[in-house]
């Protein structure tokens, strides 16, 4: 179900955030009989207003009452209910869902970007296969018509509302959405889109048969080391840096298997040297043993509104990268270096009250590895110049037996599969 993934502190959080917004958007616009008369605003875009932060209410309320027989009740007093004003509200979007599951008679963005990658994965001869996982899904359209490729879907996204949202409209199938339009308005009237959601029969059949939806952190993915043939990336790539979003795809892709990326590299992360060109996305890929199979764009408005005077576009890239037959195996004259992100750390405690005790560990992001005390003095060495021959040299510990210089490689291998580490 929709919440099955949540851990109890994650439950704690999004209770307490939808008690904040239900809170927050039961309120009525203040002293509106005022605003309408000394500064000319509509008493109809008023309505207008309350109009949607009732359904927005109504929303959170009914995701709120969902929720909260699941939560642990001392989980939940335990965690501090932060306060909102009413002007830094966040409303409940629903731009996407409109996008995907209406009907837009003016501009079908879903419609061209899915008929895109038919076309494109078709004339690329990509078959059939097993698996496929989309990362960061919305609002699950694509993983839902592009399920006929494969056995088996998952689909995430870290948005416990996208994922409630493609869930209730699976249940109802026919959803009235409204939604706000604050700025550049023609007309009183288009202060909110009204959108009638549909999904078809067919599509809940393919969801009950094959996909999988659930709330997840792409940095921590609940599936198991190469189990995914096709991976993709729809408008999501530019969410996380590639250095942390790698770790994952590698680490869930089969051999052979295909990432498949669509959407702009626009970034939603403040860190400038990890905001990568197309160019250097494509290099990053080359140099981890991947070979480049697409490479072109794609223009569309998104988010396209008929009741706005405004619209983005957007340069979409098309990419598909191949995952090579293995993981290169370290040998003693391989040159390494350590992600930057990697965290290194030595524990020491007294045992007995008298000798101490060390403990040593690498962590990067969600994962963590114990570490032998060999492996981290080898890797505080690592400097991207010297072989790991000449640095076991350094620690005067080159003697060592064959056995044990292969169990030293394993680890090394596995911090490798795992983004910890990589080959110069």
């Amino acid at each position: 179900m929709v919440f099955d993934n949540l851990t109890d502190d994650e439950k704690a959080y999004w209770l307490n955030y939808l008690v904040r917004m239900e809170g927050l958007h039961g309120q009525t616009v203040p002293q509106k009989e005022h605003l309408a008369i000394d500064n000319g605003i509509s008493a109809r875009r008023i309505a207008l207003i309350e109009e949607a932060n009732l359904f927005y209410k109504n929303i959170y309320t009914k995701i709120k009452d969902e929720l909260y027989p699941l939560v642990a009740k001392e989980t939940l007093l335990t965690k501090e209910v932060q306060s909102f004003s009413y002007e830094s509200a966040t409303p409940f979007s629903f731009g996407y869902l409109i996008r995907d599951w209406g009907h837009n008679s003016t501009y079908d963005q879903y419609g061209i970007i899915h008929s895109f990658l038919e076309e494109k994965l078709q004339a690329m001869n990509v078959s059939a296969a097993p698996s496929a996982l989309f990362l960061g899904c919305g609002t699950g359209r694509y993983a839902v018509d592009l399920a006929y490729r494969y056995n088996q879907v998952d689909a995430f996204d870290a948005s416990l509302f996208m994922i409630w949202s493609i869930n209730h409209l699976k249940k109802v199938r026919t959803w009235e959405v409204v939604q706000k339009v604050l700025r550049n308005c023609r007309t009183i009237e288009d202060t909110i889109q009204r959108v009638t959601l549909k999904m078809t029969e067919e599509q809940v059949r393919t969801i009950d048969e094959k996909v999988n939806f659930f709330i997840a952190q792409a940095s921590n993915i609940p599936l198991d080391q190469g189990a995914i043939n096709h991976i993709y990336s729809i408008y999501f790539t530019d969410v996380l840096p590639l250095n942390v979003l790698f770790g994952e795809l590698d680490r869930l892709l089969a051999a052979n298997g295909l990432f498949i990326h669509f959407g702009p590299l626009e970034y939603f992360f403040n860190t400038e040297l990890e905001m990568l060109s197309a160019e250097e996305v494509a290099l990053f890929f080359q140099k981890k043993g991947y070979r480049i199979l697409a490479n072109e764009f794609l223009a569309t408005r998104h988010l396209f509104n008929p009741n706005s005077m405004r619209y983005r576009m957007y340069d979409n890239w098309f990419f598909v990268a191949q995952k090579g037959d293995a993981q290169a195996r370290l040998t003693l004259s391989d040159v390494l270096v350590v992600n930057n992100a990697v965290e290194l750390r030595v524990t020491r405690r007294a045992k007995d009250g008298k000798c101490m005790e060390a403990s040593y560990a690498a962590s990067f992001h969600q994962k963590a590895y114990d570490l032998p005390e060999i492996i981290y003095e080898l890797m505080l060495k690592i400097d991207g110049k010297t072989t790991l021959e000449q640095i076991l040299w350094q620690l005067e510990i080159s003697d060592i037996i064959e056995e044990e210089k292969e169990q030293l490689l394993a680890i090394l291998q596995e911090l490798l599969e795992s983004n910890f580490i990589a080959l110069k």
